[in-house]
């Protein structure tokens, strides 16, 4: 799945994994509450969630109230099927789909 431009890549799924991470380790050194979405939420996107947007990623819901984004990832398996990177309440996570559906894309810079 290639949508990016010349120069810029989607995440793997192993990106997404390396944020939540990154994420977590974040929260448990400035905040007591254990909130993925507050640090990698835009603010005032999210319904009812006060968002600091501490990484400067911006991450939108994928529609008005609702409270959870999900997202293109460069990882594929070998039936065809491609892995989403879901961030939400319940943090950051992926799985597997078919490869069909209307979610967002982020692309990221390449610098291999």
């Amino acid at each position: 799945l290639n949508v990016c431009p010349d120069g810029w890549r989607l995440p793997s799924s192993s990106n997404y994994v390396m944020l939540r991470t990154q994420a977590n380790a974040y929260i448990q050194k400035y905040f007591v509450e254990s909130d993925v979405l507050k640090v990698l939420g835009a603010n005032g996107y999210w319904d009812g969630v006060a968002t600091w947007d501490s990484f400067g990623l911006s991450f939108v819901p994928d529609a008005p109230g609702a409270l959870v984004a999900k997202y293109w990832t460069s990882s594929e398996k070998s039936d065809g099927s491609v892995v989403l990177a879901t961030i939400g309440l319940d943090g950051v996570s992926t799985t597997t789909i078919d490869n069909t559906g209307y979610f967002h894309v982020r692309c990221v810079r390449s610098f291999e």
